[in-house]
């Protein structure tokens, strides 16, 4: 099982994803501070695309009042449905350059 890093304030958005995915885990979540930790069995990549999902609900909620964001991973291999999207923020400039003329 592999012990990784994750922003406090995204613990709540990670164990949703996790949990609906029936990823099995156990987290360590330091109030006070700015990093928490939980441990799975996921590879590095697996990982990241379920942090990558987490970040999306946070910036869905806090950003957006709940309307869809997905990542440049999401849309490039169609893994969003087909509605009106906001791209997540860290990945906007990557995406703008692919679809712009």
């Amino acid at each position: 099982m592999a012990k990784r890093n994750i922003r406090t304030n995204l613990i709540g958005y990670m164990t949703t994803v996790l949990d609906r995915n029936g990823v099995a885990y156990t987290v360590e979540k330091k109030c006070d501070e700015e990093y928490s930790s939980i441990t799975s069995d996921l590879s590095s990549r697996a990982y990241h695309r379920h942090l990558e999902r987490a970040m999306c609900e946070q910036e869905s909620a806090e950003l957006h009042n709940g309307r869809q964001v997905i990542s440049y991973y999401e849309w490039r291999n169609r893994l969003y449905n087909g509605r009106g999207f906001h791209m997540l923020k860290k990945d906007n400039e990557r995406y703008l350059s692919e679809v712009a003329c």
